[in-house]
């Protein structure tokens, strides 16, 4: 399976944005390449509700207005302030719902093996200029600076329905303002950005999927989920209704970028990737901190080990066998000759361990 040929498939569907008919059609074409290795790939249609960009702008532009009223009427820019604050966390479900596709293609594992979730888009998503700044300067994503600053601002505005005023009070209120009008310009740029033209992800969990037929790990039983945030959460669901224990499941995500991998990823409260994980991933790539909702940061909030790759083709596929190999291992050599149900207590006790470091 040549990963090169799967990613210029993918790219020659253009304009493959969430929710689009773009993305259906290379949802049906991973789907095709997972049949293609012997699988059954089971596609399922999900209803989410994509893209608040909009909204947050118009969130961002109440929060200026709200500055700006409480300097002379500080009761009526408090509540704008409060309104504007309390907006963020419910833009999401503002937005109209629309349909995406979700690709899975599994065999049944072994007794005893980890569920190996490699997972990966079909669409393309946007990356705005805010989100690459805010990244490489390593400071929190544009909601949480906006949330900041629209609390200062009602705390600001609070202040001076107590009759306090003044240059300095003025002077102060400027920041958060300012913040609040970077953001209006923010998120008016994401809402209108195009999809970049990202095939790598898909390529590579395949290319690292026939790889592992080939050569099968010893306790790890690999599988492929094509899903976005909200889709993978859906995922994520039924897999606990159908009885699946979060610790007998590891999530790795593959997307295009620079090469290396995340600490963490998020969009409004990052979440931080399973430090075991983490731990084997130390050395062999850069590590940084991500800015956007994602398969793994979903995972990581249902509390399954999960983490997140990124790279080129040949880069993730590389990274991601290594991260097999390593894993595979670990869970074979720290507890030699040890029962199936035994392996498994194991890895849980080890999750808990790190995860409360």
């Amino acid at each position: 399976m040549d990963p090169t040929e799967i990613a210029d498939e993918l790219r020659a569907i253009e304009g493959r944005g969430p929710c689009s008919d773009a993305e259906r059609r290379a949802a049906r074409a991973l789907a095709r390449r997972l049949r293609a290795t012997g699988r059954r790939p089971r596609t399922q249609t999900v209803w989410v509700r994509p893209g608040s960009a909009g909204l947050l702008a118009a969130v961002s532009a109440l929060g200026v207005a709200a500055s700006v009223v409480s300097v002379d009427h500080p009761v009526v820019g408090l509540w704008m302030a409060v309104a504007a604050l309390v907006a963020i966390p419910l833009t999401p479900l503002l937005t109209p719902r629309r349909a995406t596709q979700t690709v899975w293609g599994a065999r049944e594992p072994a007794d005893g093996a980890v569920r190996l979730l490699l997972t990966c888009r079909a669409d393309a998503q946007p990356v705005p200029l805010a989100e690459r700044a805010l990244a490489r300067a390593r400071l929190p994503g544009p909601r949480v600076l906006l949330g900041l600053a629209l609390a200062a601002l009602v705390a600001f505005a609070a202040v001076r329905t107590g009759g306090t005023g003044g240059k300095a009070l003025g002077a102060a209120q400027l920041l958060p303002t300012a913040v609040c009008i970077a953001a209006v310009g923010a998120f008016l740029d994401a809402w209108v950005t195009r999809p970049r033209d990202a095939a790598a992800g898909p390529a590579a969990a395949l290319a690292v999927l026939a790889a592992l037929d080939r050569s099968p790990p010893a306790r790890l039983a690999p599988e492929v989920v094509v899903a976005g945030p909200q889709a993978m959460r859906a995922f994520l669901r039924a897999q606990r209704r159908a009885g699946t224990d979060a610790t007998d499941v590891v999530v790795v995500e593959l997307r295009e970028g620079a090469p290396g991998f995340l600490l963490s990823d998020g969009g409004l409260l990052p979440q931080r990737f399973h430090p075991r994980l983490v731990a084997l991933l130390r050395g062999a790539a850069p590590a940084r901190r991500g800015r956007s909702a994602s398969p793994a940061s979903a995972a990581r909030g249902a509390r399954w080990p999960a983490i997140a790759l990124e790279g080129g083709v040949d880069d993730l596929t590389q990274l991601t066998l290594g991260l097999v190999a390593a894993l595979d291992r670990d869970l074979v050599e720290t507890r030699p000759g040890a029962a199936d149900a035994t392996v498994r207590r194991g890895w849980t006790r080890l999750r808990r361990v790190r995860a409360s470091r």
